[in-house]
C-alpha cells in the first residue's frame, strides 16, 4: 500500500506543477522599394514577329539605345527567290520594349508609362504609317518557364501615343512588353482592323516608290511621378 501511495502521489504532483506561457514574437520584413525599369531588346527574326523562336540577345545585355533598321533591302520570295518589291531589315531584325518595375516594390507615386513618338520626315508618308507597334502583357509562370503573352494592343507607330494607358496597376504579377517592327505584309492577319492600315495600297510598307534617304523620329518613353 505504502509503494502505491507513493506512486499516486507523485502523478498528481506533476499535473498540479503544469504551468503554460504565451510569448509575443515580433515579425520584421523590410522590402526596398523599386524603380521604373526599361529594357531595349534587338531581336532577329526567324520567322516575323515570333518571339517565342527568333533570336535574342543573351541574359544581361545592355539595353538598346535606338531602334535602328539600318540600311533596308529589298525582300524575296524565301521559296521562289522573286523579288517581293517590299523593302525591309536586311537582318530581319525587330525590338521588344519591356517596362516594368524593378529592384523592389512599386514606388508610391509611381504612375505608369506614357509613351509618345514625334516623327522628324518633312514626307507626306512617313515612318510612323509603316512600323507597327504590338502591345502585350506579359505574366510570370513557375521558375524555368517563358512567360505567358496576352495582346493588349496593336497600333502603328504614328499613333502610339493612343495605346491603352499602362498603369501601376499593371506591374502588379505582370510587365508590360512592346513589340516594334517595320511592317514587309500589310495584308497579315495581324493588322487588320489596325486604324491607318490599308491592305489594298502600299501606303504601310516601304517600296520602290518612297522616297530615297534617312527617315526618323523620336520615341519617348516617360514615367509620370518619378525620374527614370
Amino acid at each position: 500500500m505504502l509503494r502505491r501511495f507513493q506512486l499516486l502521489f507523485g502523478i498528481c504532483c506533476a499535473v498540479f506543477l503544469h504551468t503554460s506561457i504565451t510569448q509575443a514574437v515580433d515579425i520584421s520584413i523590410q522590402f526596398p522599394t523599386g524603380s521604373p525599369s526599361i529594357q531595349i531588346s534587338k531581336i532577329i527574326a526567324n520567322s516575323p514577329f515570333n518571339g517565342t523562336t527568333d533570336t535574342w540577345p543573351a541574359k544581361g545585355s545592355p539595353s538598346e539605345s535606338s531602334f535602328g533598321f539600318g540600311a533596308l533591302k529589298e525582300l524575296t520570295d524565301p521559296q521562289t527567290g522573286e523579288k517581293l518589291g517590299v523593302f525591309g531589315p536586311a537582318d530581319r531584325r525587330y525590338y521588344a520594349i519591356d517596362l516594368g518595375v524593378s529592384g523592389g516594390g512599386t514606388p508610391t507615386n509611381f504612375d505608369g508609362f506614357q509613351i509618345s513618338y514625334r516623327t522628324n520626315s518633312s514626307s507626306a508618308v512617313n515612318e510612323g504609317d509603316k512600323i507597327v507597334v504590338v502591345v502585350k502583357t506579359m505574366t510570370f509562370v513557375d521558375v524555368g518557364k517563358n512567360p505567358t503573352e496576352d495582346p493588349r494592343d496593336i497600333v502603328l507607330l504614328k499613333n502610339v501615343s493612343s495605346i491603352k494607358r499602362i498603369s501601376a496597376s499593371d506591374f502588379q504579377g505582370h510587365w508590360i512588353r512592346l513589340y516594334i517592327g517595320i511592317i514587309t505584309n500589310p495584308k497579315d492577319s495581324s493588322l487588320t482592323g489596325v486604324p491607318g492600315v490599308d491592305s489594298t495600297k502600299p501606303t504601310n510598307v516601304f517600296t520602290s516608290g518612297d522616297a530615297g534617304g534617312s527617315y526618323s523620329g523620336t520615341f519617348t518613353i516617360s514615367s509620370g511621378g518619378v525620374s527614370l
